[in-house]
Formats: structure tokens, sequence, C-alpha cells
């Protein structure tokens, strides 16, 4: 899947504005290719959903998800590399999607 330079800049946004200090964030395709959600990490100890992943966030809330794009940005928006904890890549395998990063 190749993504579009409007998918990037999307992305690169919704990751500056997560609260953490690692900035990531996710996009979630169906089968046709079309955007259907969009996520970023949370932070460890809020009160709500603390210290879940941005990738677990939509298999929670979109387990029919195809693929899902990860990106990480530092303050000033660089793309950091970046790779789904064994947690998220197991519940990955076991849905049947496909995480791909966004890499520098």
């Amino acid at each position: 899947m190749k993504i579009k330079p409007e998918h990037l800049k999307l992305i690169r946004k919704k990751a500056g504005k997560s609260y953490c200090h690692q900035k990531v964030a996710a996009l979630a395709f169906n089968h046709k290719g079309d955007l259907i959600m969009t996520a970023t990490n949370r932070p460890r100890f809020s009160k709500e959903g603390g210290g879940i992943h941005a990738e677990m966030r939509i298999m929670l809330k979109r387990p029919t998800t195809r693929t899902i794009v990860l990106i990480r940005v530092n303050r000033l928006g660089t793309i950091l590399p970046l790779d789904p904890c064994a947690a998220c890549a197991s519940k990955a395998r076991e849905l049947g999607i496909r995480i791909l990063s966004v890499r520098p």
C-alpha cells in the first residue's frame, strides 16, 4: 500500500498533537483503501484508557481494519523510526491486520 501525500500530512499533524513524550499516530484503512479512523497514543497515567498505543486503540475499536499505518515524530515534526511492540504485533497477526511504519 502506498501512502498518499494527503494521508502523510494528516498523520504527521495528528502525531504532533499527541500529549505523550513519544508522539505517535496511526491511520486505519479498510479493505478498499479508504481511511476509516485515526488515533494517537495516550499518556500512561491518564484516567481514561491510560497507556494505550495508537495501533491498539484502532484494533480495539475497529477490528475489521485491514491496514494500519504508524508514524512517530519529534517536537519539530521530523519522522523518527518506529516498530509496533510485541503485544500490538501479536494482536494484529491474530486479527489479520497489516501494520506499516512510515520511515524517515
